[in-house]
């Protein structure tokens, strides 16, 4: 909820489920499907921030192209380096599991977001989506780069 603030209408934040997402999460983390790679950034015993990786989920993509799914940082780690290390991280991944590109999608509006992708050799598309989520529509724009 952090991450979007400002970036999404209040109303769809504060109805976002938690206990949703948990289920979402366990499922995906204690399956056996190898579809959906995590990453995790650490600072003692917490987690600070996390990353999910795997095959481009776009319709048009190639077996070549990789995609981020997610990557988040805890409010209070911005600037300080997780985010770098997660996205350095996956990139070598993606590399390693054969893709030679990969994209990720962001909101339009994540301008904090879409900068650091570009500070990090990310270029932006011209693809662009709209999703619906819970009666609001959210405009995403497609960054790429090559592995």
């Amino acid at each position: 909820q952090d991450a979007y603030k400002g970036l999404m209408p209040a109303e769809l934040l504060d109805n976002l489920s938690i206990d949703q997402k948990i289920k979402l999460w366990e499922s995906l983390l204690s399956s056996d499907n190898k579809d959906t790679i995590v990453f995790v950034a650490t600072e003692g015993e917490s987690i600070i921030g996390f990353t999910s990786i795997g095959k481009s989920r776009d319709p048009e993509a190639t077996e070549e192209i990789g995609e981020i799914y997610t990557i988040y940082v805890d409010h209070n780690h911005y600037r300080k380096g997780a985010g770098k290390l997660l996205l350095d991280a996956v990139q070598v991944e993606l590399k390693e599991l054969g893709f030679s590109k990969a994209t990720l999608w962001v909101l339009e509006t994540n301008i904090q977001g879409r900068n650091f992708y570009e500070k990090n050799g990310w270029q932006i598309t011209e693809g662009k989506k709209t999703e619906e989520r819970n009666g609001y529509k959210l405009d995403e724009v497609k960054y790429k780069k090559i592995l």
